[in-house]
């Protein structure tokens, strides 16, 4: 699957209530991501090792009410939370 950064670059993002966060990408879909998931799925090198892959991060341990303090976009795809 070959992706153009253009089609992944969200055009929207912004908090629905207290739990989710609201994505429109270029190539119009749009996602909503409760906020815990995204904590759960965090790749950065804080939560995954990047010599080995093992995640870092106790999915468990990640409450239920967790949501950011703030959302930025960073680059051509990611949020920096």
């Amino acid at each position: 699957m070959n992706l153009r950064p253009e089609a992944i670059r969200p055009l929207e993002m912004r908090e629905v209530g207290e739990k989710e966060l609201y994505l429109e990408w270029q190539d119009g879909h749009r996602s909503l991501f409760a906020f815990p998931y995204l904590r759960r799925k965090c790749r950065c090198a804080a939560c995954v090792d990047e010599w080995t892959g093992q995640g870092r991060l106790l999915p468990e341990m990640v409450s239920e009410t967790v949501r950011p303090l703030k959302t930025s976009p960073v680059g051509n795809y990611g949020i920096r939370f």
